[in-house]
């Protein structure tokens, strides 16, 4: 049996999402060394954007929308069982920070989907390493802790 999620994340979960990545006007790297914008917009070459470019509010605003609409599509596609939304944000949270191709081949969605969501909740701390895309060097990340622990409360709540 799967389930159709119409849901997309609530106005709360867009408030958690912009305290977590915060939002910046000029592009810069972040800890990953990747070159991002707005709310933790990841710059791609379609964007025509270099560090140090500067956006608008309104831009910002259109990013975020474009990039949550591949979080809550995979959510979407992935996910058989069903969720709450404060369930459906902290996962779009997640998956934007993750990227879909990690929340598609992860522990935690085949938790999930196995109607197992207090497995699923207790895959969200294992998420704390950044890897620098230069280096490729993995570290635990002091941020990612905290932001996995607002993620997981929000998914338990």
């Amino acid at each position: 049996m799967t389930f159709t999620l119409k849901k997309t994340m609530s106005q709360n979960g867009i408030n958690l999402l912009k305290f977590l990545e915060g939002e910046k006007f000029t592009v810069y790297l972040d800890k990953g060394n990747n070159p991002t914008v707005g709310i933790g917009h990841k710059i791609t070459p379609q964007d025509n954007l270099k560090v140090g470019d500067t956006i608008t509010p309104i831009e910002s605003g259109k990013l975020l929308r474009n990039d949550l609409s591949y979080a809550e599509r995979a959510i979407r596609t992935h996910v058989l069982v069903p969720l709450n939304q404060n369930q459906f944000d902290a996962l779009t949270s997640f998956i934007f920070n993750v990227g879909t191709g990690a929340f598609s081949n992860s522990t935690m969605l085949r938790k999930l989907n196995q109607y197992d969501y207090s497995g699923a909740l207790a895959e969200f701390p294992r998420w704390k390493f950044v890897t620098n895309r230069e280096t490729g060097i993995k570290d635990e990340d002091i941020v990612l802790i905290t932001r996995r622990k607002y993620e997981a409360d929000l998914f338990n709540s």
